[in-house]
């Protein structure tokens, strides 16, 4: 779950994100590059102990209707990104962060892959181990290919992912079929090294480089 104070960690993940994206975008290569920062040790406790403040009205950016979609950036840009979600689903962090991401020239959208039923913490007689059984990763990949698809078809020609938890299963299922230019897990959860291989261009990010404070 990103914290507010990782919003400038996430945006400088995104100038990096379009860095690498411009590469790939200018070579010969049908590979994905796969990003991975890390603020913690991956999915814990936490995730569930302190869940989010839930606002339909937060962001910058405005609603569509594909899944439905929350939006915000340039039509204009061949830059374009997705945002997946964790558990949670579209709080207000998570927009946030999707309006900081356009100043790194993408436009981007955030759509509802959890359809308007994120996890609810206090709600016993629902845990996760119950909750996740209607929302399979497999099922927010599904999801994402049609966003991707979308998002071509509007002419966007160089598409990144990042996926936050729950959703960095999706990204970087995105990634090894090629659907996108890059993709970027943030407190992955759900992820193994083997869904990892195969990927020549793997990146672990959790030592913070320059640029990534």
């Amino acid at each position: 779950m990103a914290k507010p104070n990782c919003l400038a960690n996430v945006q400088s993940l995104f100038f990096l994100l379009k860095k690498k994206i411009n590469l790939l975008s200018s070579s010969s290569s049908s590979e994905t590059d796969i990003l991975t920062i890390q603020w913690s040790s991956g999915a814990g406790p936490l995730c569930c102990s302190d869940p989010p403040i839930l606002d339909p009205h937060s962001g910058a950016g405005h609603v569509e209707k594909l899944l439905p979609t929350y939006v915000i950036g340039s039509p204009y840009s061949k830059h374009a990104a997705v945002l997946i979600s964790d558990v949670y689903g579209n709080f207000i962090i998570i927009l946030k962060v999707a309006d900081k991401v356009t100043a790194a020239g993408f436009f981007v959208a955030v759509p509802d892959f959890l359809k308007g039923d994120p996890f609810v913490r206090p709600d016993t007689k629902r845990p996760m181990s119950v909750w996740i059984k209607d929302h399979s990763t497999d099922e927010g990949f599904e999801f994402a290919k049609v966003v991707i698809q979308d998002l071509k078809n509007r002419g966007y020609s160089a598409i990144g992912a990042a996926g936050f938890c729950w959703g960095s299963k999706a990204a970087i299922q995105l990634a090894k079929c090629n659907s996108i230019k890059a993709a970027a897990l943030l407190h992955q959860s759900y992820v193994t090294m083997d869904d990892i291989k195969g990927s020549d261009h793997f990146q672990d990010l959790s030592t913070r480089p320059k640029g990534i404070s």
